[in-house]
């Protein structure tokens, strides 16, 4: 099960490639779930914030985790829906299958937070 998230890290860092991106830095993960491609996006940050709904999933994920010896990766329970704007700036968004399980004002809100994140980063490069 868990082996099968290193098939999403790989189309995720083909698409990188592909626009000569190299994820780096502070990355977030919206839905990790139980963490089966966390334990893979971990690899390539400094600092990974896995941010989701469920208690009960975020508990297996830092045992997965823990077991793995992955120290880097930060859960973040969401109890509200503007949780996911007190993570702070990142470098990098990912996500499978957790926007399209929201209602479009959700998504919205969550992209408009997200992309507000990267676009400051941006800005400070430039």
């Amino acid at each position: 099960f868990y082996a099968s998230g290193k098939d999403y890290l790989n189309d995720f860092l083909r698409m990188c490639e592909k626009h000569n991106v190299k994820p780096s830095g502070v990355g977030l993960e919206l839905g990790p779930g139980v963490g089966r491609i966390t334990n893979h996006l971990a690899g390539l940050f400094d600092k990974l914030y896995a941010a989701d709904i469920s208690h009960h999933n975020l508990e297996i994920c830092n045992r997965y985790l823990e077991r793995k010896g992955i120290s880097n990766v930060e859960t973040r329970l969401m109890l509200r829906h503007d949780d996911i704007a007190n993570v702070g700036p990142i470098d990098c968004f990912f996500s499978v299958i957790t926007l399209q399980h929201n209602t479009p004002p959700m998504q919205l809100y969550f992209l408009t937070m997200i992309l507000e994140s990267l676009l400051n980063i941006i800005d400070k490069i430039q």
